[in-house]
């Protein structure tokens, strides 16, 4: 609970333009604070489900648990939307990758519902002790696939492109890459928040070496055509 908290802290801090006001943006930014909506989401289910299983209510903490893995699903398919949506790739492999995301969050939504009449995916005993099941580590897994799918398709995007351009993509490469890590690790530690750790991460990277460097590099090309300006007068 607390290692959520302070990743709310830090989220709220690092991104608080992308909740304000959401005119005006182009779609890889709008796909960007969807997914940063989805990530506090998730943090708010780690740190509700850290207390609620210290206090041992059943009924809450199924009802977390439920909220939990649909914010983490949800993270994931938004991650598709917001990388696909940033290279500007609209067809080919990044719309399957795109459909696939929320193919994948149907499915997860089914068996999550699937779930309160069937023990498949996780269930908690009358006294608060949570237990996992098969097809948790089978989403989980999906997950991961699909961050590596990003992955790939962004190492593809790079060759192509030059300059700052290049160096985002790079940092876009990186942050898939440390998101599947970081599933992975959820799935080998499920009672740790390390998913909540690798998300504030990942954003935090994002938002030093893309969205600032986006800023930058516009506060330059109005630089120099102010110095035209001047020159012309």
């Amino acid at each position: 609970a607390a290692i959520g908290l302070l990743s709310i802290v830090i989220h709220l801090i690092i991104n608080h333009e992308y909740f304000s006001n959401n005119e005006n943006r182009d779609e890889s930014n709008r796909a960007f604070r969807r997914y940063t909506i989805a990530a506090l989401f998730y943090y708010v289910t780690d740190v509700l489900w850290g207390i609620i299983a210290e206090l041992k209510i059943p009924v809450l903490l199924y009802a977390d648990t439920l909220l939990y893995y649909v914010a983490m699903a949800l993270t994931v398919v938004l991650l598709c939307g917001y990388v696909t949506s940033y290279l500007q790739l609209n067809s080919g492999i990044g719309k399957f990758i795109k459909y696939f995301g929320y193919a994948f969050g149907v499915f997860e939504g089914l068996l999550l519902i699937i779930n309160h009449f069937v023990h498949i995916f996780f269930w908690v005993n009358s006294d608060g002790s949570y237990h996992a099941y098969m097809m948790r580590f089978v989403a989980l897994y999906i997950q991961v696939f699909l961050c590596v799918l990003l992955a790939g398709l962004t190492g593809t995007v790079i060759r192509k492109a030059t300059g700052e351009k290049q160096k985002r993509y790079i940092t876009i490469f990186l942050f898939c890459v440390e998101m599947t890590l970081a599933i992975i690790a959820q799935i080998l530690y499920p009672l740790l928040p390390l998913y909540s750790v690798g998300l504030v991460l990942g954003i935090s990277i994002i938002h030093t070496f893309v969205k600032e460097n986006e800023v930058e590099e516009q506060y330059k090309v109005l630089l120099s055509m102010a110095d035209i300006q001047y020159s012309l007068h």
